[in-house]
C-alpha cells in the first residue's frame, strides 16, 4: 500500500531519519516502536505532509507521491491520527468528522445526511457517541473515537496513529483495538506507534524498530518476544538501568487521616514513611488523582487531616504545599506541567524562584548554577540549560518536571503518571530516579495506571474504587489480579487496617 525508499531528514546537529526504506501493506497492523527521538515522529509527519524528506521517495499503491502539506496527503488516501487532540472543541461531533472534507450540495452542507453519517461510522466502530454533542463535552476516548471517524469519512486507505492510547483507561483502548482491527479486515494498512510495547505484542502483525534514526529491521511480530524487542529499541540490556532502593524507615514524613473530598473521596487515610515508595492505582474516577491534588493543596478537603513530619498543614493553595515540602509532578506535561515558551533552565527553576531571590530579584548566577546541578545530577540530555524544553524528548522534557520540584526541596514528592508516553528505555531511567530519590530518605507517592510499574516499584499500593481504598497490598502480596478486582470493586474485603499504610 505505501513504500518509503531511503527517507533521509537531517535537522542542524541531528539526524532524525538516517535512509529508511520500510513498507506498510495493505490490511496489516504494522508497529513502529523505538525509544524518544529515534525518529518516530518524523517518520509520521513525512508520511502525513507536515514535513518533507531532505531525500528519498514514497510509493502509494505503486505510484510514487511527494506532499508539501498535509491536505495533500489527506487528498491521496494518508491520515494520520496524532497523540495530541487535533479536534475543535467549539464544534460538534459531526462537524469535526467533516472537517477539512465537508460534502456539499450547491454550497452548502446537508446536515441531516452528514449526521446520518457519522453515525453510520461511530456504530460500525461500535462506539455509542451523540454526534451533534460539541467536542469539549466528550471523554477523551471519545474525542479520539471521534478523530479516527474523521480519517474514515476521509476515505484513507492508509492511518497512522501515533501513540492512540496515551490517554486512554483499559476498557476503551479495547475498543480502539477492536476498531483498528476491523479496519485492517477492510484492507485499510494502519501504521500503530507506540510506546507501550505489550500493545504492540498484542496487536501487531509486523514490527519495525528505529533506533538513532535508522532502521534497525522489520520482523513478524510472532517471531519477537518482549525482550528481544526491547534490545533492538535501546541496544542495551535493560537490567543496567535499575537499581534497588533500601528498605524504608520507620519514620512517617506524609500522614492524611480522613480526607474526604465532597462525593468524590471518602474519608481515606494513608502513611508515606521516610524511603517508602507508595503506589496509588484505580481506574479513572476513583478519586485517586483528587486525593493526590488535595494533598498539594490544589483541591479543597471537605474533612481530614495532613501532617507533614508530624506537623498538621493547613493546605489551602500549592504554595502552602510548596511550603510544607510537598511537591506534585502532573501526569500532563503539555497541559499541566511544562511552560513551551521558556527554557530548560527557566522551566527548572520555576517553582523555586523564591529561594533564588536576592534584594526582590532572582539571582541570575545562582538560577544558572542551580540548573546546571540538576541537569547533571538527573542527567538531563540537553545541549545547554538554554535549549527550548519543546525540543527535549518526551522522557527529559520529564526529568526537569521532576527536577523543577526537587529544586524545591521537599520531604514529599507526588508523582502522577511518571512515565506517561515516554519510551522503555526512558522509562527505565526515570524508575531509576525514583529509586534514588527514594534512597535520599524522600516520601514519594506515585499515582499510575500503568500496573506492571506499580508491581515493581511501590513497596506498598493502595487501590481506589469508587473514592475509597478498596485494597492495601504490601510489595510481597500485591499482584496484577489482586489490584484488577480491587480496582474494579470485584474484591473481597481487602482486611486494611484503619491505617492504610503504616510506618
Amino acid at each position: 500500500m505505501l513504500r518509503l525508499e531511503n527517507i533521509s531528514k537531517v535537522y542542524p546537529g541531528v539526524r532524525a531519519l538516517d535512509d529508511i526504506s520500510i513498507e506498510f501493506q495493505d490490511g496489516e497492523i504494522h508497529g513502529v516502536v523505538g525509544e524518544n527521538g529515534a525518529g518516530k515522529s518524523t517518520l509520521v509527519e513525512i508520511v502525513g505532509g507536515t514535513i518533507k524528506p531532505d531525500r528519498g521517495a514514497m510509493e502509494l499503491n505503486g505510484s510514487v507521491v511527494a506532499f508539501s502539506e498535509p491536505s495533500e496527503a489527506k487528498a491521496k488516501g494518508i491520515a494520520v491520527v496524532h497523540q495530541h487532540f487535533q479536534s475543535a472543541l467549539g464544534l460538534s461531533v459531526t462537524e469535526n468528522v467533516l472537517l477539512g472534507s465537508p460534502q456539499l450540495s450547491k454550497g452548502l452542507v446537508n446536515w441531516r445526511d452528514a449526521h446520518k453519517q457519522a453515525e453510520a461510522i461511530f456504530a460500525d466502530l461500535g462506539v455509542l457517541i451523540d454526534v451533534r454533542l460539541p467536542m469539549r463535552a466528550l471523554k477523551p476516548a471519545q474525542q479520539k473515537f471521534v478523530e479516527i471517524g474523521r480519517a474514515i469519512y476521509g476515505a484513507a486507505s492508509v492511518i497512522l496513529l501515533d501513540e492512540p492510547t496515551a490517554a486512554l483507561d483499559g476498557e476503551d483502548s479495547d475498543r480502539l483495538f477492536a476498531a483498528m482491527r476491523l479496519l485492517s479486515q477492510r484492507g485499510i494498512a494502519v501504521a500503530y506507534v507506540s510506546h507501550r510495547l505489550e500493545e504492540v505484542m498484542t496487536l501487531t502483525d509486523r514490527v519495525s524498530v528505529l533506533r538513532d534514526g535508522h532502521l534497525i529491521g522489520t520482523w513478524p511480530t510472532e517471531e519477537l518476544g518482549l525482550d528481544t524487542l526491547i534490545t533492538h529499541m535501546v541496544g542495551r540490556e535493560l537490567s543496567s538501568f535499575f537499581s534497588d532502593h533500601p528498605e524504608p524507615r520507620p519514620t512517617t514524613v506524609l500522614d492524611v487521616r480522613g480526607a474526604t473530598i465532597g462525593d468524590r473521596v471518602h474519608q481515606v487515610d494513608l502513611q508515606v514513611c521516610e524511603g517508602q515508595i507508595v503506589g496509588l492505582a484505580g481506574l479513572l474516577g476513583s478519586g485517586r488523582e483528587d486525593l493526590a491534588k488535595a494533598i498539594f493543596g490544589a483541591v479543597r478537603l471537605s474533612e481530614g487531616t495532613i501532617f507533614v513530619d508530624g506537623l498538621q498543614v493547613q493546605l489551602r493553595s500549592p504554595v502552602d504545599a510548596v511550603r510544607a515540602g510537598i511537591a506534585y509532578v502532573p501526569g500532563n506535561r503539555q497541559e499541566e506541567g511544562l511552560v513551551p515558551t521558556m527554557d530548560v533552565g527557566e522551566n527548572l527553576t520555576l517553582a523555586s524562584l523564591r529561594d533564588l531571590r536576592r534584594h526582590f530579584l532572582v539571582d541570575r548566577a545562582r538560577e544558572e548554577e542551580t540548573s546546571k546541578s540538576f541537569v547533571e545530577r538527573l542527567r538531563i540530555v540537553a545541549t545547554s540549560i538554554a535549549q527550548p524544553i519543546e525540543t527535549l524528548s518526551g522522557g527529559n522534557q520529564q526529568k526537569v518536571l521532576v527536577a523543577r520540584w526537587l529544586a524545591t526541596m521537599p520531604r514529599v514528592v507526588i508523582l502522577n503518571e511518571p512515565t506517561q508516553g515516554i519510551d522503555v528505555g526512558a522509562k527505565a531511567e526515570i524508575h531509576q530516579l525514583i529509586s534514588e530519590l527514594a534512597a535520599t530518605g524522600l516520601a514519594i507517592l506515585i499515582l499510575s495506571s500503568d500496573l506492571l510499574e506499580l508491581l515493581t516499584m511501590a513497596d506498598h499500593i493502595l487501590v481506589m474504587h469508587e473514592g475509597r481504598v478498596e485494597a492495601s497490598l504490601p510489595r510481597a502480596e500485591a499482584t496484577q489480579e489482586k489490584v484488577i478486582e480491587a480496582a474494579t470493586g470485584h474484591t473481597a474485603a481487602s482486611g486494611a487496617s484503619p491505617w492504610a499504610t503504616k510506618c
